[in-house]
Order: C-alpha cells, then sequence, then structure tokens
C-alpha cells in the first residue's frame, strides 16, 4: 500500500495533471478497475510501446478528420503542446522519434497503458482537427501526422525558437502558452532570420526570404509590419528540411556511384576516388587517408574477413563537418544536372560501350597495382556495363563511368610518365600530390 500511495502522490504532482481533460466515463471506469496496479514496463514492452505510438500516428492521420472523436478544447491542445516542447528541450539525447517522447511522457503521468493510449489518441485527433492554426500544425509535423518534419528538424525549430524569444524584450517577449497567435516585429524576424540562415544555404534563403516577405501584416501601431511567430519558424524550419533532403539525395548519389563493387560500404579505394575527383578542396594524399581513418569503421567481408570501409552515414558526417563536396562540381565533371540528362549521355554512348570498356581496361592494364587485381577489375567493368545496358538509376551510374574514365586516364599518364622520363616522372607525381593530392 506504500508503494501504491507513493505512485498515486508522484500522478498528482505530475506537471500535466493542472491540465485539465474532462474525463469520459469509459476512463473513470479504467481508474477504477486498474489503481491497484502499477505498471512497470520491461525493455521489450518498451520497444513494442514505441512502436505502438508510430501506428497509433499513422492511423489517426488517415482517418477522416470528420470520424475523430473526443476532440480536446484549443486552449488545453496548445498548453500541452507547449509542455511537450520544453520537456524536449530538457531530454534532448532521450529519443529519436518525437512520437514516442511524447507518448512516453503521457505514460508517465498516468502509469497505465490504456489512460495514456486514450489521451495519446486524443492529442493526435485535436492535432488534426486544429491544424488550421501554425502552432498545431508544426507540432502535429513533428510527430508525423502530415508532411512530416523529423527529429533534425524539430531542434532546429527549438533552437530558432529560443534564439526568437531570447532576441525579444518587454510584452512581446511573453509567448503565452494558451495562445493561438504570437505576433512579432518584422526587424526581429529579420535578426532570426538571419540567424537561421547560417544553415541554409543562399539559394534556398533567397526564397525563404520571398516567402517570409508574404506573411508580413500591417497595423497602424507597427508601420513595418508584423509576423505569426509559427508561421515564421514553419517557414524557416520547411527551407532547412528541404536543404537538408537536398543533400541527403546528393551525397546518396555520390556514394552510391563510388560503390562500384556493390558491397553497400566505400573501401579506401573508392572513397580516394570521389575525393580525388568529385572534392572541392585541393586534398593531399596524406590527409584523404587521414579522413578515410577518422571516419571508417570495420565491416565484415564476403570471406569473413574484416575491412575498414566507411558507410553512407558516414560520409555524410564528413562532408557536414568539412564541407569537401558540391553539386557544382558533379554538374562540371558530368555535364549533367538531372535524371533525363544523365540518361540521354548514356543512351548516347551505348552503340560504343563494348569499345569505351575495352579502353578503360587497357589503360588500368598498364597499372602495376591493377594488373594484380585483374580478376576485380574486369567484375567491376563488367558490372558497369551491365547497368548502362539496363538503364537503372542513370545518375549513378553515370557519374560511376565518368569516374572510372577519368581515374584509368590518370593511372595511363603517371604509369607513362614513369616509363619514359623515369626522374622527371617521379617529381611530377610528388608534385601532383604535394599541390592537389591527385
Amino acid at each position: 500500500m506504500v508503494n501504491i500511495n507513493e505512485a498515486l502522490e508522484g500522478m498528482q504532482r505530475h506537471p500535466l495533471e493542472s491540465i485539465k481533460i474532462a474525463s469520459t466515463h469509459e476512463d473513470d471506469l479504467n481508474k477504477q478497475s486498474k489503481l491497484l496496479k502499477v505498471v512497470i514496463a520491461d525493455d521489450d514492452k518498451k520497444d513494442k510501446k514505441e512502436s505502438n505510438s508510430r501506428i497509433t500516428i499513422i492511423r489517426i492521420s488517415r482517418t477522416p478528420v470528420h470520424k475523430l472523436n473526443n476532440v480536446m478544447f484549443k486552449k488545453m491542445l496548445l498548453k500541452f503542446i507547449t509542455y511537450f516542447y520544453e520537456e524536449r528541450m530538457k531530454n534532448v539525447e532521450e529519443y529519436t522519434f518525437f512520437g514516442d517522447f511524447v507518448y512516453n511522457a503521457l505514460f508517465k503521468k498516468y502509469m497505465m497503458k490504456k489512460a495514456a493510449e486514450n489521451r495519446f489518441v486524443h492529442l493526435l485527433s485535436s492535432c488534426m482537427k486544429y491544424r488550421s492554426i501554425a502552432k498545431v500544425r508544426n507540432f502535429s509535423r513533428f510527430l508525423g501526422l502530415y508532411d512530416e518534419f523529423d527529429e533534425q528538424d524539430l531542434s532546429f525549430y527549438l533552437d530558432c525558437f529560443n534564439y526568437l524569444q531570447s532576441s525579444l524584450s518587454g510584452p512581446l517577449a511573453f509567448n503565452p502558452e494558451g495562445s493561438e497567435v504570437w505576433m512579432i516585429p518584422y526587424t526581429k524576424c529579420l535578426d532570426c532570420l538571419k540567424y537561421a540562415c547560417k544553415s541554409i544555404p543562399s539559394d534556398y534563403s533567397n526564397e525563404l526570404k520571398e516567402d517570409i516577405e508574404k506573411l508580413r501584416k500591417y497595423d497602424k501601431n507597427n508601420p513595418k509590419g508584423l509576423i505569426e511567430a509559427d508561421e515564421l519558424l514553419e517557414k524557416i524550419v520547411e527551407s532547412f528540411s528541404k536543404h537538408k533532403r537536398s543533400t541527403r539525395n546528393f551525397m546518396h548519389l555520390i556514394y552510391e556511384a563510388a560503390d562500384l563493387n556493390e558491397d553497400g560500404y566505400l573501401q579506401y579505394r573508392e572513397f580516394e576516388l570521389i575525393v580525388r575527383f568529385l572534392c572541392e578542396k585541393n586534398i593531399r594524399s596524406s590527409d584523404c587517408q587521414e579522413l578515410f581513418n577518422s571516419f571508417c569503421e570495420n565491416f565484415m567481408a564476403e570471406d569473413d574477413e574484416q575491412v575498414k570501409a566507411i558507410s553512407f552515414l558516414n560520409l555524410c558526417q564528413l562532408d557536414s563537418q568539412h564541407g569537401i563536396f558540391s553539386p557544382n562540381i558533379i554538374y562540371e565533371f558530368t555535364k549533367s544536372k538531372n535524371h533525363e540528362e544523365s540518361l540521354d549521355h548514356l543512351m548516347g554512348i551505348e552503340p560504343e560501350i563494348d569499345e569505351i570498356i575495352e579502353e578503360i581496361r587497357w589503360r588500368y592494364s598498364q597499372d602495376l597495382i591493377w594488373e594484380e587485381h585483374h580478376e576485380e577489375l574486369n567484375m567491376l567493368l563488367m558490372t558497369i556495363s551491365n547497368k548502362i545496358h539496363n538503364k537503372t538509376n542513370p545518375e549513378e551510374v553515370w557519374l560511376a563511368l565518368r569516374l572510372i574514365q577519368e581515374d584509368s586516364k590518370r593511372c595511363i599518364v603517371h604509369e607513362s610518365l614513369k616509363d619514359l622520363m623515369p626522374k622527371i616522372g617521379s617529381a611530377f607525381i610528388d608534385y601532383d600530390e604535394l599541390m592537389t593530392g591527385k
């Protein structure tokens, strides 16, 4: 009985207890029948519970709004949203999915699975009902109800929100937790925009400025205009998310093109290839090796031997920290901007592909290193040839072909120089490595 009393006291002291929710008869019966049961979920149940939150979100998102019952009052919902944001800022590293975080906050309050699930459905239904409110709409997108934002977008949103709030003073800095609209001066919006644009490229930020200009509202007391804070933050996060997706697609293109043997990771030879030809900066061979060593992991190869290689996530992390790759470099290298242009290039060379592959094979055969790995080289070239004929993923295939074409040319030039002028050739190679890392 002591443990039960402590549990009940903990429920009463919980911050969510101050938010009064109209209970249904069914909820009262559930409380009466389960008061003596203290739910302590083990690890397996936690995993199941988190997956259940995702399933519930998907189910509610696919339900027509007019069929959603038990919608809470608008002010009550807005208070909930403020509370969850505040709790999320206190627990930055705890969850990777915001829906799980919200569900667990409710679970900690009610300590009964059925009650927490009912409240979670209640919250989601209300978000769908009031999605026209910018504050609710943003929260719903972080939950994944529609037009989904991810956890990184949420962190960026909260960062910009904190900056915006700290830059204001007086009554303007007050954002009532139950308020539907929070209007701020246009000049302060520009300050927030400058802060956010540090994480957004100029081509996205220019478009963002035009969108924000359309949000400005005027009155006689504010001749420069006012903007609703959550509408501003929504536009900022949308630009950030769009840039992030574009970067992810761009990095995926590089990664798939460089993974010539299709083993799912980049070994040093493949990594060196993209650094040599697709890098914005001049990186020496020693620096390339150091970068690889910093971001590589041990993977198990088909022959059960461990190999050092870089995963896709690690390659993205590398570029995020060092900014060495650029879409402009890829365009200059391939002369192709999109799927259609890459497909046109592949169709144009298809009649001559056998001759092109043989020429690449001959160039590599002059390199002593590749001469020792001729079977691997033949398999690689056969894979490229088949992909060109199949025309699947033309952007990746065209980039992969251009990479091995240019690399084979580099091999034959260096080998020829060493044969014709050993001393001058060696000096040339050392100078080339020193100046360009290529």
